[in-house]
């Protein structure tokens, strides 16, 4: 089988996104009857904010040719400018329409400036040697590109994969607009939808199989857990507007205030590429004195930090239009065999990491249910303390099976049998 994954996100990319086709094109080639795995994506080597992931770009030797489309000169500049002022924009709520719109209008047109940049590359290519072709969405581009690639080889098999949903509840109207347009004339002619959980919303698969191909982690990637003469608590990734860590900051309080928790012992620490949210967080806590921030650090870096670590902190949101299962970096911290909290900002009550955090062995705060959940939450610190206080180390009991059910070697499996049957029905 050769295959061809069209994708913003790939390795060496230090992006939470690149880690899916990374590591399902690396057991696709390691472990199954895929002999060619080509990737089509843009070439980000002049993007000054760009970092690369060493521990990704390990799995590099898994994947074969690279077709690079260059950035327009104004998308590239864009980025950066926007990169480097996005720690001081408002919050949607806060912003005037007219600026929503004008973003809207910059974005539709880096969509087809992007899309031009590949016709040269396309031009050159030879679409005949692939039996299956994979668009990941988002952003918008590779499942226009795809569309244009499917329209000229309408032998190939076309799979649209999402990792997000069309529409999300933080996008302006004008902004839906733009996606809802795309989701009804782009992703036509696919043979296969994926999706990362059963409640992606894809506005239209013209009747075509939907199937869900979950996120999950790479089992080469563990790390051996490691003791530390500290009770770190570490977030390690992405926090949004939406998310709110002031339950569990405040649990950190109490148990300070009743002499529970002595915070000579305790280290707060953040290592991602929002740092300046997570500071604002902390800071309306009013926990700067236990506060370090790492700010954005190689992959390696921050699976180490998560095997030191006595807790594993994450925040999601989720809504009735846009449910969030696990985040992408949940997949790490099940992997890392760590205790977990999660602090989910939600309208909906029992949400799968409510329902599943167990299994985890860890605790899940839910805002809907905050007189329930909140002494889980306040029982679970205390304890998890008072086993580092006493035995220097803390241990967590965990649904093995549950957990490996999220290796990508097991998913690159599922993904391949899809893909085999598929072509195997065509050629009937």
């Amino acid at each position: 089988m050769k295959l061809l994954i069209v994708t913003e996100y790939i390795t060496p990319d230090h992006t939470i996104a690149s880690i899916r086709w990374t590591k399902l094109g690396k057991y696709l080639k390691k472990k199954h009857a895929c002999d060619q795995i080509d990737v089509l994506t843009t070439d980000k080597s002049s993007l000054l904010e760009q970092k690369a992931d060493s521990t990704l770009g390990n799995d590099r030797q898994y994947l074969d040719r690279m077709y690079l489309a260059e950035f327009p000169f104004w998308v590239k500049w864009r980025r950066i400018l926007w990169a480097q002022i996005r720690k001081w924009k408002k919050p949607p709520e806060k912003r005037h329409k007219s600026i929503d719109t004008l973003r809207s209008s910059i974005l539709s047109q880096e969509d087809q400036r992007i899309c031009s940049r590949f016709e040269s590359v396309i031009s050159r290519m030879d679409f005949t040697q692939y039996d299956v072709m994979i668009s990941s969405y988002g952003p918008i581009w590779p499942v226009i590109v795809g569309s244009r690639i499917r329209e000229m080889n309408p032998s190939l098999l076309w799979v649209v994969d999402f990792r997000d949903q069309w529409l999300r509840d933080f996008d302006p109207k004008v902004e839906r607009e733009r996606k809802l347009y795309w989701a009804r004339t782009s992703t036509r002619q696919a043979d296969l939808f994926f999706r990362v959980n059963d409640h992606l919303d894809l506005i239209e698969t013209w009747g075509k199989p939907v199937l869900t191909i979950p996120n999950g982690f790479d089992p080469e990637d563990r790390q051996e857990i490691q003791t530390a003469d500290r009770f770190i608590i570490a977030y390690t990734g992405t926090l949004y507007r939406r998310d709110d860590l002031q339950p569990f900051f405040q649990v950190l309080k109490d148990l300070r205030q009743s002499g529970e928790v002595d915070f000579r012992n305790v280290s707060l620490l953040y290592a991602g590429k929002t740092s300046g949210l997570f500071g604002e967080e902390v800071r309306q806590a009013g926990l700067e004195e236990i506060y370090t921030n790492l700010g954005l650090v190689d992959r390696n870096e921050s699976l180490q930090l998560q095997a030191r670590s006595s807790i594993l902190l994450m925040a999601g949101w989720t809504s009735e239009s846009d449910v969030v299962e696990w985040s992408g970096k949940m997949y790490e911290y099940m992997m890392a065999a760590r205790p977990v909290v999660y602090m989910m900002n939600t309208t909906i009550p029992w949400t799968l990491p409510a329902r599943d955090m167990h299994r985890l062995g860890g605790v899940c705060y839910e805002s809907c249910r905050h007189e329930e959940t909140q002494p889980e939450l306040r029982e679970y610190v205390r304890k998890m303390y008072r086993m580092w206080k006493e035995t220097g180390q803390v241990r967590v009991e965990q649904d093995q099976s549950y957990i490996d059910q999220y290796r990508y070697d097991v998913i690159a499996g599922q993904v391949y049998d899809v893909l085999r049957r598929e072509l195997d029905r065509r050629k009937s």
